[in-house]
């Protein structure tokens, strides 16, 4: 399958020219671009989407190949989204942050549209390696990350709204935690178990525990949410 360009220029918001004559190419500008996990350079996204044999295309053929029909100064996202699953990539936007994230369909461990957010899968781990559960109340909305085999529930990630989590939550948080993600409405954290979840003399057990444990960080550091 042939793929598309995206022109990659990390310094701007997302514009979108006019589709008039003069119109030449989708340009991703002042915005922050994360490929798989880890933030690029402009020069970075350029060699990736060398190495991958995507063609640059004027953005009035881009738009018809995608079957995308464009008005004059219309939002360059759908161009951008479009275009990356064209290249096989899943493309999510975050506009408190600007910023633009991009991964390979099957490095996606979980993503949750109503809490808007999602993780990737760390490299080399199997796609079932953890069972995620989702769920919500008044105060805050949280992924679970479970032991498949045994329901053993190995390490949660925890929203809050940002107000709330400085003035009301924090200073009686009791739960050890490590801060993920922040903007100017929320929060994310990574919240350890809250009492140990395996039988202290099952010696397997402890060791699927301690061994899905070692891929927290890693997952943490692959989070996105998007709008």
């Amino acid at each position: 399958m042939k793929k598309w360009l995206l022109t990659l220029a990390a310094a701007g918001l997302f514009t979108m020219p006019a589709l008039a004559a003069n119109a030449q190419v989708l340009t991703m500008e002042h915005t922050a671009i994360v490929v798989n996990g880890e933030m690029q350079t402009e020069r970075n996204v350029r060699n990736i989407f060398e190495q991958n044999n995507i063609t640059m295309l004027p953005v009035r053929q881009m738009a018809a190949q995608c079957g995308i029909t464009a008005e004059s100064g219309s939002s360059a996202l759908p161009f951008v989204q479009a275009v990356a699953e064209q290249a096989g990539l899943k493309m999510r936007w975050n506009g408190n942050t600007k910023t633009a994230y991009f991964m390979d369909k099957d490095r996606i461990l979980h993503e949750s549209g109503s809490l808007r957010a999602g993780v990737l899968l760390p490299e080399g781990c199997a796609k079932n390696v953890f069972h995620v559960l989702e769920s919500q109340n008044d105060v805050t909305a949280m992924l679970h990350f479970y032991d498949p085999s045994v329901e053993m529930l190995v390490f949660s990630l925890a929203r809050f709204d940002l107000q709330d989590w400085e003035n009301e939550i924090r200073e009686n948080f009791a739960v050890p935690y490590t801060e993920i993600y922040r903007d100017n409405n929320a929060v994310w954290l990574c919240v350890n178990a809250s009492d140990v979840q395996y039988d202290p003399a099952n010696a397997e057990q402890k060791a699927e525990y301690e061994a899905l444990l070692a891929y927290k960080e890693e997952i943490c550091a692959g989070f996105y949410t998007f709008a």
